[in-house]
């Protein structure tokens, strides 16, 4: 028989990788508009193109943070002294 504790758990990770996919997608977004960006600076013909695919970037990056918040994803702290290798890996569960 499972318990409801282990199938509580088991949710609660679920949403958390669900949330932290999510906020690994907005990171991508806003690397890719940046990029986006910087293309439209040195390609004057095609900037209004690239410069309004680097604004769709940008949304898409809105709406995935906003998702990863709403599945209780909370950004891990990592940087100097941090000894927890889950959370420089964006795994750590809430």
């Amino acid at each position: 028989m499972v318990s409801m504790d282990s199938v509580t758990r088991e949710f609660k990770e679920l949403r958390y990788k669900i949330g932290a996919t999510a906020a690994a997608i907005a990171t991508t977004e806003d690397w890719i508009a940046g990029t986006l960006e910087r293309m439209a600076k040195d390609r004057p013909r095609e900037a209004r193109r690239l410069r309004a695919r680097a604004a769709e970037a940008r949304r898409i990056a809105v709406r995935e943070r906003e998702r990863a918040i709403a599945y209780g994803w909370d950004p891990p702290v990592t940087g100097p002294g941090s000894t927890d290798v889950s959370a420089r890996e964006g795994l750590k569960p809430s």
